[in-house]
């Protein structure tokens, strides 16, 4: 969240922590959901795409577990007082910039998609 770099890291830490509590929440749904879809139309028109687009959407989950939750955890930690500052601003620049990884996936699935249906 780039206009977390706005703000004081004090203040930037719950802000981000909030959104961050907020968006788990939606964003296996989500994938859930562009999986079964992407699934289920293949499976009706065998369109390679629909699968492509679906199975992006669900290695986001690997990429966070393996990437951006050990950043994650270490910010919640250093918000919950267990560990000591760690540098706030650069774990939120380094979650900005795995995050965008997981942006550039939602695009290409996206863009697998709509080429698969307009092909």
């Amino acid at each position: 969240m780039p206009a977390l770099r706005k703000i004081s890291n004090e203040n930037a830490l719950p802000v981000w922590a909030h959104s961050y509590n907020i968006g788990k929440k939606l964003q296996v749904g989500f994938i859930m959901t562009s999986l079964v879809t992407g699934v289920s139309v293949y499976s009706r028109t065998e369109n390679p795409y629909y699968l492509a687009g679906s199975l992006i959407m669900t290695s986001i989950i690997p990429y966070t577990l393996a990437f951006i939750m050990p950043v994650n955890n270490t910010l919640l930690s250093i918000l919950d007082g267990k560990k000591s500052d760690g540098n706030i601003e650069r774990l939120l620049t380094k979650w900005d910039q795995l995050h965008f990884g997981r942006t550039l996936m939602g695009v290409a699935a996206f863009g697998l998609v709509l080429y698969g249906e307009l092909s």
